[in-house]
């Protein structure tokens, strides 16, 4: 009948054509859906109609009339009873044919795959086995095209399924663009691009030991998927920071350099879990990086970051100092005095880094305040160290005027030098002003 022709599985509808084989297809579940055949037709046409009405493969199909497997070679009408043009046929899943393709040639190996990806979730933990297989597969003939055996497994696994997540997180690392790519994209549809749940993932399957282009792949994964929202990705970011601080410095160091990345310049919440963060008791490698951050997310001038800042200018630990400078060189525009005899102070330092650092922001610092870095430049020009005296002496003659009386009396002192080189750089610049004057 006409209501009864309408019956499917999808909202399919109903096909008819005259001359043909009415076939009713039960699934196991009681649904059913009515097909036409033609009557020259093999088993295997009813089930390419089947496979693109449902999305059942196939491969995966298993029809039962009378209680026997129809073979998908033979004609559909070798199966009716004899005087009728119509039969009920009971379809079901069945792994037994794609579990032969996962053994057989490279394209069986690839179509199984494909139609794994195509049965979904519907099958179960059976498909879900033999996804799983097929994307482990690292060293088999599918490694060529395990993005696709990735993206199978991403289909029919359930949805938040921890060992998947964690298996995919681990790929975000392969050499692989391609797998990198597919296992990050499957790792979001995992979690339905819950930011939060992908970043957790992600921090959890880093190594502690990571090599540098491994921390390459984390930082680009972790990046995109900022991209997704990238609120929500700072706060997981913050929470994963303060989480890990203490008992994972290395993961924290990699967090710290995604996290300036994601919250950029400016940005109030990341300042204050920095300044926070430096409260707490690090190590000197998460004290740096921290530092280093701070500069990159504080807003410039911020008087709460400048002024934690020139208190790890004057910390015990060298590095410490050298990331202070770094950072305040980013934050600090405006001319302060205070500001320039700290970092001037740091010309007298034991690390040459640190000298190094001070001078050039000093040089920085010259462009609008020139006669104060001048003043507090000058008395390091007859430092103990020579190379405090270099690093002072690059300053003063980048930036001295003839009418500096203070300036140079000092670079007069310093012909008499102990080095040959300082004594030779105070020359060039006095005998530039003595030209000046005539």
């Amino acid at each position: 009948s006409e209501e009864f022709a309408q019956a499917q599985f999808k909202k399919s509808e109903y096909r008819y054509s005259p001359m043909a084989i009415q076939v009713e297809v039960i699934s196991m579940n009681g649904e059913s859906l009515v097909l036409s055949a033609g009557e020259e037709d093999l088993v295997s046409d009813l089930q390419e109609q089947l496979a693109e009405e449902q999305s059942i493969p196939s491969s995966c199909q298993q029809l039962v009339v009378d209680g026997e497997v129809m073979e998908s070679q033979m004609q559909i009408k070798s199966y009716l009873a004899s005087g009728t043009t119509s039969m009920a046929v009971t379809i079901m899943i069945s792994m037994a044919k794609i579990k032969r393709m996962l053994v057989g040639s490279t394209e069986d190996k690839l179509a199984a795959v494909q139609d794994l990806k195509s049965l979904g979730p519907r099958q179960g933990s059976d498909a879900y086995a033999l996804c799983f297989t097929a994307a482990t597969d690292l060293a088999g003939e599918l490694f060529g095209s395990r993005e696709l055996a990735i993206d199978a497994l991403a289909s029919v696994a359930p949805r938040f399924d921890e060992p998947t997540i964690a298996f995919l997180a681990g790929l975000v690392y392969h050499r692989s663009p391609g797998i990198r790519s597919a296992a990050l994209q499957s790792l979001l549809a995992m979690v339905e691009h819950d930011v939060a749940w992908a970043i957790s993932a992600l921090v959890a399957g880093a190594d502690h030991d990571m090599p540098t282009g491994s921390f390459r792949f984390f930082k680009e994964a972790l990046l995109k998927v900022a991209q997704e929202d990238s609120h929500a990705a700072e706060l997981e970011l913050r929470h994963q920071i303060m989480a890990r601080s203490e008992e994972e410095p290395q993961k924290t160091l990699m967090l710290l350099d995604v996290f300036g990345a994601v919250a950029g310049r400016g940005n109030q919440l990341a300042e204050g879990m920095l300044l926070e963060l430096l409260q707490s008791p690090l190590g000197q490698q998460v004290q740096c990086a921290a530092v280093e951050c701070l500069g990159r997310v504080a807003a410039v001038d911020s008087d709460p970051a400048v002024d934690a800042l020139l208190v790890v200018l004057q910390d015990t630990l060298m590095n410490m100092r050298a990331s202070a400078l770094g950072s305040l060189r980013k934050l600090s525009r405006k001319p302060d005095t205070r500001i320039i005899h700290l970092v001037a102070d740091s010309l007298g330092d034991i690390a040459a880094a640190t000298r190094k650092a001070a001078r050039e922001f000093l040089c920085d610092l010259a462009l609008g305040s020139r006669e104060t870095v001048l003043l507090a430049s000058i008395p390091f020009l007859s430092h103990s160290s020579m190379a405090t005296r270099f690093e002072a002496m690059k300053v003063v003659v980048q930036f001295v005027k003839p009418t500096d009386e203070c300036a140079v009396l000092e670079l007069r002192e310093c012909l008499d030098d102990k080095d040959s080189t300082l004594r030779k750089m105070a020359q060039e610049v006095l005998d530039r002003f003595c030209d000046q004057l005539e």
